[in-house]
């Protein structure tokens, strides 16, 4: 690599990109076998770059990988509203707009209102899901980086713990 001139990529995730074959005792070997090279050229063109190391799936041994060219920097005021069909099929919505609208106010105040109860309400039931799916997927990848260096007793107890927390 130093002859190429090119270097790895910072990486955010999990250490090792591979799992071996079941070694003696019971134990993976694991290693860092996919990466994402570059120069110096290409880190000046795109300095936040990184590689994210995805959650691995069952059908690989390897970890895919994920080349990001800046961090996510969502910013939610800026983005346009979007209706999403789905939310006529919750039992609460209809309620919720009814209580956003107020016949006394304005056409334009009502609308304001609809907008902030459909974010309030959105928080507080679709993206709800969303947040424990990130927080069960952080748990599981602990669990998987605890898995690679300690005794699988140990990271199972743990593992209960933090599911009855959820």
């Amino acid at each position: 690599m130093t002859s190429c001139k090119v270097h790895d990529l910072n990486t955010k995730g999990p250490k090792f990109t591979w799992r071996g074959p079941l070694y003696h005792g019971g134990q993976h070997i694991y290693e860092k076998l996919d990466r994402a090279l570059i120069n110096d050229k290409w880190n000046i063109l795109f300095p936040e770059a990184f590689v994210k190391v995805l959650v691995r799936v069952e059908f690989s041994d390897h970890h895919p990988i994920l080349i990001n060219f800046c961090e996510d920097k969502v910013l939610h005021k800026n983005r346009p509203f979007r209706f999403e069909n789905a939310w006529m099929l919750n039992d609460t919505y209809d309620t919720m707009l009814k209580e956003s609208w107020r016949g006394e106010n304005s056409f334009l105040k009502n609308l304001q209102n609809v907008v902030d109860g459909i974010e309030t309400w959105k928080f507080e039931t679709f993206d709800k899901i969303k947040r424990l799916k990130r927080e069960v997927t952080r748990i599981l990848e602990g669990i998987r980086s605890k898995l690679q260096v300690h005794d699988n007793r140990v990271v199972c107890e743990g593992w209960k713990q933090n599911c009855r927390r959820i």
